[in-house]
């Protein structure tokens, strides 16, 4: 196979286009069932950990309540990895792995009963620290509740370019610093004057805020061009850039960072991270 030297050039040609249409097509129900999961799994942890305990004679959740539900989960998992196809989908321990491909059809109903069991359950497995784009805050503050909610062991680090600290700054002083001016090609986060209200819930959730080098951000935009086929603007790539400057402090880590967005100038894309190589396959 081989990869077009200029990747902007293919989200402009009537095949990406349909692919975007076929992309929809699939991805509505999809989506659909993915949300009918979360409800019911959702449903059954607000039955197993909050009604059951009141319907058995229980006044209120004993200490000792979720350690039943957690021995029922291991044992439904450890049954769907023994005689289900699939072993129950892809192991937290093995890391983020890419170009492993999709699962097959046969593997779906032991994939999709594990993660049933586990998270309706009580057991969460996920990433130790999600790296988050810093702006305004409200990506940050979203996910990092969510993230608490779920799992308060994991680490939440917000990551903003050096040349846009406001937020940061004000994260760090534990009150809002505000900046006469930004530089930075990351334009997505680049805020000045932090809101008070967004800060204050900032504070409630995230672990650590830290700055990163424009040269990180543009090598973080070349990796995900280069490894995943990702065209992304630089917001996208403040986490990847993270763990470019600090490896030590993420190696042998479960990590998770989000990358959203892809609003690019094709010319500023080209300037900082040229065209695509050319791989053959």
């Amino acid at each position: 196979m081989t990869t077009p030297s200029d990747p902007l050039a293919l989200l402009r040609s009537r095949s990406y286009v349909a692919l975007l249409g076929l992309a929809a097509i699939i991805g509505a129900p999809v989506s659909a069932a993915a949300y009918f999961f979360l409800a019911l799994v959702s449903k059954l942890q607000g039955w197993i950990f909050t009604d059951l305990p009141k319907h058995v004679g229980f006044h209120s959740e004993p200490l000792w309540w979720p350690i039943p539900p957690l021995l029922l989960a291991g044992v439904l998992v450890s049954l769907t990895i023994r005689y289900l196809p699939g072993k129950g989908g892809h192991s937290p321990a093995d890391g983020f792995k890419v170009g492993a491909g999709p699962a097959s059809p046969v593997e779906l109903p032991g994939i999709v009963l594990a993660a049933f069991a586990t998270l309706s359950l009580g057991v969460v497995l996920g990433p130790e620290a999600p790296l988050i784009a810093l702006g305004g805050g409200a990506l940050a503050t979203g996910v990092g509740h969510v993230v608490k909610a779920r799992a308060p062991g994991v680490e939440v680090i917000c990551i903003q370019p050096r040349g846009a600290p406001a937020m940061t700054y004000s994260w760090r002083q534990r009150r809002v610093v505000t900046t006469d001016s930004t530089s930075t090609i990351a334009d997505g986060v680049a805020g000045r004057r932090p809101i008070p209200a967004v800060l204050d819930d900032l504070l409630l959730v995230a672990d650590d805020a830290v700055l990163v080098q424009e040269a990180s951000i543009i090598a973080g935009m070349r990796m995900l061009l280069d490894h995943a086929g990702l065209v992304v603007e630089p917001s996208a790539a403040l986490g990847i850039a993270a763990i470019l400057e600090d490896r030590d402090r993420f190696a042998g880590r479960h990590v998770l960072t989000i990358v959203c967005g892809s609003n690019v100038d094709v010319d500023a894309y080209h300037r900082w991270v040229g065209a695509a190589p050319t791989h053959r396959s």
